[in-house]
């Protein structure tokens, strides 16, 4: 499944800066790293080269890969489906996940990071709720109504998500003939960010069947287990 993802076009621009410095750095580590294994006399000095990359090694060599060869700001979804907290309700929890250098900063230790939406349908009413990602995991205080696309695959088609690497925020942008509370929801959301230039381009997204019968994982029923197990230990406790 594709779905459009729209990134502010600075965010591209700094990391397309932000990845040629890395480059750089790369090239530079691997260099040094080479003289040395050079240099080594016998088996034992190169043995003790390669305990001095230590656990980093694999990390460094899956940077220089991803740098030779990733475009800036690679993304790629997935819908993770789950039981409800209460009954007749399903969740849908729609993640981006982005790869970026954080080539200004040594603080982090991966590459990107992952936003989210979390979406609610109601299988007796049909209705379909969403709360986008404001910024820092924090969650929307009010949903946005996706409950005239019928399904969560077409709401998906059918809109936007807007994706703020700097704030892990991740907002799902609908149509604005899609109702006057999230045109509003919308146009107040276009106030507090500002007028911005954005790219919008294509992602490959893993539904929720592709996780269970592609990937062969049950992921609706471990996350089941997951809850019911929660039950009881809050049950044992004597927790509400």
């Amino acid at each position: 499944m594709k779905v459009r993802l729209k990134v502010e076009s600075q965010w591209l621009d700094l990391e397309r800066k932000s990845m040629s410095k890395m480059k750089r750095d790369y090239a530079e580590w691997e260099r040094i790293t080479l003289e040395k294994a050079k240099a080594a006399e016998d088996l034992r000095t190169l043995r003790r080269v390669f305990y001095e990359l230590g656990d980093r090694w694999e990390f460094d060599q899956a940077t220089g890969a991803w740098l030779s060869e990733g475009e800036p700001l690679d993304a790629i979804g997935l819908i993770l489906h789950m039981p409800g907290l209460r009954p007749n309700k399903e969740r849908y929890v729609v993640y981006a996940i982005m790869a970026y250098s954080k080539g200004l900063t040594k603080q982090f230790d991966h590459l990107g990071d992952k936003e989210r939406i979390i979406i609610e349908h109601d299988i007796e009413s049909g209705h379909i709720q969403c709360w986008s990602t404001t910024g820092h995991g924090a969650m929307d205080m009010f949903s946005t109504d996706l409950t005239s696309f019928g399904t969560i695959e077409n709401a998906l088609s059918s809109c936007v998500l807007n994706a703020q690497p700097g704030d892990h925020a991740l907002r799902l942008e609908v149509p604005t003939s899609s109702g006057f509370l999230n045109m509003l929801s919308m146009r107040l959301w276009g106030i507090a960010s500002g007028t911005q230039a954005f790219l919008t381009k294509e992602i490959d997204i893993l539904t929720g069947d592709d996780i269970e019968n592609l990937l062969d994982f049950k992921y609706h029923r471990y996350a089941k287990a997951v809850i019911e197990l929660d039950k009881i230990w809050r049950h044992l406790t004597g927790g509400t």
